[in-house]
């Protein structure tokens, strides 16, 4: 199903200031966890606003299973063809709920990996760049299954893996950008083999923020793989709590009125 891309002027915790719809958005189913063993490094530690690999995998596969995030492999929904510059991420066991994530600039594929020097640290297929300049990938509005905005919704944990290239040593920085207007960043040295380098970095917002981006710029021409995010969006206990409270509150509405008319 292709969705409107929801235009953001602005995504703090909580809000979001849509301006309309434009290009349509292609759907991404997305998966529960990374293979951690074929990731070599973790570029970012537990440490301030990072998350290591052991913590964030952790972290997201739980998330998946409680409809909160998943991990974007590149191969389910996109196997071999063009990516969009927006892209629907569906997550959690049930996938109904989405996150809209636009990536720029919009010169991006998939392609495979083997025989290019690079491998894919899950299934065959990564995110190929146009360019060596920087990618920043924004992240929008909570959607549930009605397309509805989640209010309060939003992404507080994210990462990705950089894939090492043969012959070609990558001097990379991701930043993870947050919505109270502050920054977390990390650069790491990527040696130049095929599969035998390939790093992770990740980040966790600050308590009450949200992640509104990640931005990579890398030395030379590589791949991106597994891109994995975790939401704040509410348990489906806590949303039928919710509304069973709604509905009580209905209820207690209707016989007061009731009430008041007998009397």
């Amino acid at each position: 199903m292709k969705r409107p891309l929801l235009t953001l002027t602005a995504l703090a915790a909580g809000s979001a200031t849509l301006l309309g719809t434009g290009a349509q958005a292609a759907t991404v189913p997305t998966v529960s966890s990374y293979i951690t063993g074929n990731i070599e490094n973790s570029a970012t530690t537990d440490t301030g606003n990072q998350l290591s690999l052991g913590t964030f995998n952790t972290n997201v596969t739980t998330a998946f299973a409680n409809d909160q995030g998943g991990v974007w492999d590149f191969d389910a929904g996109s196997t071999g063809s063009n990516l969009g510059a927006v892209n629907d991420l569906e997550f959690g066991t049930s996938q109904a709920f989405s996150v809209q994530l636009s990536i720029s600039p919009g010169n991006i594929s998939t392609g495979v990996a083997a025989g290019s020097g690079r491998t894919a640290t899950s299934g065959s297929f990564v995110m190929g760049f146009g360019s060596t300049d920087p990618y920043t990938y924004t992240f929008g509005p909570i959607l549930d299954s009605g397309d509805n905005v989640v209010a309060g919704a939003g992404v507080t944990q994210a990462g990705l893996v950089v894939v090492s290239r043969a012959g070609a040593p990558n001097s990379a920085t991701v930043t993870a950008n947050f919505s109270g207007g502050g920054s977390a960043s990390d650069t790491f040295a990527i040696g130049g083999s095929n599969g035998g380098d390939d790093t992770f970095f990740g980040f966790v917002a600050p308590t009450g923020q949200t992640i509104t981006s990640l931005v990579y710029d890398g030395s030379t021409f590589t791949n991106v793989d597994d891109f994995g995010f975790v939401t704040n969006v509410p348990e489906p206990s806590s949303l039928a709590l919710l509304a069973a409270g709604g509905l009580l509150v209905l209820r207690r509405s209707s016989a007061q009125v009731a009430r008041r008319r007998r009397g």
